[in-house]
């Protein structure tokens, strides 16, 4: 992606942004993993803020009032990524010593503009850690409260995103209602998922036989992933368009700035 990025802005027809942001769900709760702060009352006061939104123009999801950091070459992205993992929330179960506790999301927005005809074209690539699913009778036989909420909302959210899969996947139904909005997982993944995404899947196994049950349902939920069938196309916007919308903008702040003169 920086090397093209590279190319096209050396030879000056394009000129292409990277940014990103990087979010947790734990318990159910958007954190926002580039907040810069430890503190336990500020993070909590950041997952309050943070609003799953999606572009009406593009129908692309992205995360309100979360931290955006622009990325100009490879090694920024790196950095990125690895300061937002340090605080990411890990434990130790019954099946492993540092277990995610949370579903990760570190997403790139792209866009590109063509200096010959103004023309924007906008993208993102989402890196999606699914925290695997547990039983509590493994994962936590000696009964950690916390332990088992966390599960509970991690089996929780994997259960509505195989549900969405299930529709996605089934071709019988001509149009059928998608139930992103039941979890928040599904929600934040639902550029990734439906509509113009291409998705791709990993699924960790475990060569151990006392853990070939996960490893079974893990194999067939990325079967099941795998019979998704979208169209790929691109979301272009016209500089005309982008006129438009800037005057629109600039309507909506001068008719606020009116509406406010008449409080006073």
């Amino acid at each position: 992606m920086f090397d093209i990025k590279e190319r096209l802005e050396r030879d000056k027809h394009f000129t292409v942004s990277f940014s990103c942001y990087m979010v947790e769900l734990y318990l159910d709760k958007l954190i926002d993993l580039l907040a810069g702060d430890s503190n336990k009352n500020q993070m909590a006061s950041t997952a309050e803020q943070l609003k799953i939104r999606e572009d009406p123009q593009t129908g692309m999801i992205y995360v309100q009032n979360a931290n955006q950091r622009k990325l100009d070459k490879y090694r920024d992205a790196l950095d990125t990524f690895n300061l937002g993992l340090k605080s990411r929330k890990v434990g130790a179960t019954g099946m492993n010593d540092h277990s995610s506790r949370s579903h990760l999301v570190f997403s790139i927005v792209i866009e590109a503009k063509n200096n010959n005809n103004g023309e924007v074209q906008s993208g993102k690539i989402s890196f999606v850690d699914l925290a695997g699913s547990e039983r509590a009778s493994k994962s936590n036989p000696g009964f950690n409260l916390e332990r088992q909420k966390e599960s509970n909302a991690i089996n929780l959210s994997l259960k509505y995103l195989g549900d969405v899969i299930s529709r996605l996947s089934n071709e019988e139904l001509p149009r059928p209602h998608i139930p992103y909005l039941n979890n928040k997982l599904t929600h934040l993944m639902k550029d990734s998922l439906g509509g113009n995404a291409k998705t791709l899947m990993f699924v960790n196994i475990s060569p151990a036989d006392w853990n070939s049950q996960e490893s079974l349902n893990s194999l067939q939920f990325g079967h099941r992933v795998k019979m998704v069938q979208n169209v790929a196309s691109r979301n272009v916007e016209t500089e005309a368009c982008q006129k438009l919308k800037a005057e629109v903008a600039d309507l909506k702040r001068r008719l606020v700035g009116q509406g406010n003169q008449r409080s006073k």
